[in-house]
């Protein structure tokens, strides 16, 4: 969060360019206009960053991810009952997919870090 405070210090008080400011922190310019765009949306300057917690800090950058862990919360707390259903003759990672839309209409495809084969069977490692 010091990183974060010590933007706004650099933006504010010293006038650096975003790319200055990359340069001097070793933070990519993009996550520095980014941060910048969140901290001006949530009106908070350097003399308010000082105030802040770390925690409100962080949820000002968070800015709707929180809506975004939520999703994957509810995902994760699945795991454990789709590696026991895996393990029964039949069950697929696509069938399993199915079931959690159907539960969660928000869901909108098979994560890309899951693979199926042509068989829908997840390939084996």
């Amino acid at each position: 969060m010091e990183k974060i405070r010590e933007i706004l210090r650099l933006k504010e008080q010293c006038k650096l360019s975003e790319r200055a400011i990359s340069r001097a922190l070793n933070v990519s310019r993009p996550v520095i206009k980014d941060y910048l765009s969140k901290l001006t949306k949530a009106s908070l300057d350097y003399s308010q960053a000082k105030q802040c917690s770390d925690d409100e800090l962080l949820e000002v950058i968070k800015g709707n991810h929180g809506l975004l862990s939520k999703r994957h919360e509810v995902l994760r707390q699945k795991f454990d009952y789709f590696a026991k259903e895996l393990k029964r003759p039949g069950v697929t990672i696509e069938r399993l997919w199915q079931e959690y839309r159907a539960e969660n209409p928000r869901a909108t495809a098979i994560p890309s870090s899951v693979t199926i084969s042509s068989s829908g069977e997840a390939p084996q490692s």
